[in-house]
């Protein structure tokens, strides 16, 4: 059955709006060729974006519908040339500064044994694999690190005199799903490598406080 806009706009978020922005640009030029309906769709699909892996596929697949966006990665020994990765999906339990702590997670049985999981480079926080500085734009920068109890800040100062202090968003919240592949990381945990490499599915980032 189709649904009109209101329906559709709704499923963003309960009792929110959205707004397109005034004729013009881009969004100006889909918004004189595209109804409503079509546009809030196609906003809807990659905000429910999944990511799933197929020990079948030999190749990435991306498949788009009026509900959501899948991103199907090969699995297991695929016969594609490029060779392929398997992504395991855990549940965040900690956070270990340069390496999530986690669960094993299937689906539906959630194991017990504590399994590091690397960060991004980018959200990694002490050693030779995090960013500690440098210059961008023709200004030096220093970034220097705080553990404030169940997350992690940053402190980024320019040589122009400006200064921020940053948080990750979303937040690692207790249970929250990562999805990893293995991989070399350049980190270790109780002596041993860590061989998961978060893949930063959920957009985490670096974010004024």
């Amino acid at each position: 059955m189709a649904q009109d806009s209101k329906s559709v706009v709704s499923t963003i978020r309960p009792g929110s709006r959205i707004e397109l922005p005034r004729p013009g640009g881009v969004f100006g030029w889909l918004k004189r060729r595209l109804p409503l309906v079509q546009l809030v769709r196609g906003v809807n699909a990659f905000l429910n974006m999944e990511v799933r892996s197929d020990p079948k596929a030999t190749a990435p697949a991306f498949i788009v519908s009026d509900t959501n966006a899948m991103l199907i990665l090969p699995s297991g020994a695929g016969s594609g040339s490029g060779g392929s990765a398997t992504i395991n999906m855990f549940k965040f339990v900690s956070d270990g500064g340069n390496y999530l702590l986690c669960h094993t997670w299937d689906g539906t049985t959630e194991g017990t044994t504590l399994v590091p999981v690397a960060k991004p480079y980018e959200l990694r926080v002490s050693g030779s694999t995090a960013w500690t500085g440098g210059t961008i734009r023709s200004v030096a920068y220093t970034v220097s690190y705080a553990n404030s109890g169940s997350y992690w800040t940053r402190t980024v100062s320019g040589s122009d005199g400006t200064s921020t202090t940053e948080v990750v968003i979303p937040d690692y919240l207790s249970g929250f799903i990562i999805f990893a592949m293995q991989s070399t990381t350049g980190l270790t945990y109780n002596n041993q490598p860590v061989t998961w490499q978060d893949i930063n599915a959920g957009g985490r980032a670096w974010t004024a406080q």
